[in-house]
């Protein structure tokens, strides 16, 4: 009669360690499952996390690209203003004393004894010249803007010397004594 009873209990625990174990494994199928769709949900979240973050750095580049421009843009606006004849040779007309070029020009012209009346009419062919003029000196250092007007005015408003005729009587009595060379200037 003890050998029933004792084998029973013995079926009844494995029984009751199968059910425990079939509950356990299944506990951890599902708390595995779980995990793994929080896993999931933390990918998702983290690349919309990244999405967010890559359109704000690409907003924050473009803002600042665009100000960065903007500021090109007033530097070239300022430069401009600074140097107008680049922009418009006609500024002049408008702004005839602008930095005081128009006292500079005629303080040049009074020193090479040439006449001041024509002045307006100067400050927008030297503003035209000033865009492709050499403003360097031969030494390499660049010129002064005195240095420039006289440079101007002695290309586009002196005077070439006069050359000598071969036929005036000195220029052929000079040639037979050998002391000058037809086409030289005086």
């Amino acid at each position: 009669m003890s050998a029933p009873a004792y084998h029973m209990r013995m079926k009844d625990l494995a029984a009751n360690q199968r059910a425990a174990y079939k509950a356990l494994r299944s506990s951890y199928a599902a708390k595995h499952f779980e995990l793994k769709l929080m896993q999931c949900e933390l990918r998702y979240a983290l690349r919309e996390e990244m999405v967010m973050l890559a359109k704000k750095q690409e907003e924050e580049k473009a803002a600042l690209r665009q100000k960065n421009r903007d500021a090109r843009e007033q530097a070239k606006v300022e430069k401009a203003y600074l140097a107008p004849s680049k922009l418009e040779p006609d500024f002049w007309n408008y702004y005839p004393n602008h930095d005081g070029r128009r006292d500079t020009m005629a303080a040049v012209l009074k020193s090479l004894d040439m006449p001041v009346e024509k002045l307006d009419e100067l400050m927008p062919a030297y503003a035209e010249w000033l865009l492709t003029a050499n403003k360097m000196h031969e030494n390499g250092r660049p010129m002064n803007r005195w240095a420039l007007m006289t440079a101007f005015v002695q290309t586009r408003l002196m005077v070439p010397k006069r050359m000598l005729k071969p036929e005036s009587v000195i220029v052929q009595m000079l040639v037979e004594r050998g002391d000058l060379v037809v086409g030289h200037i005086v």
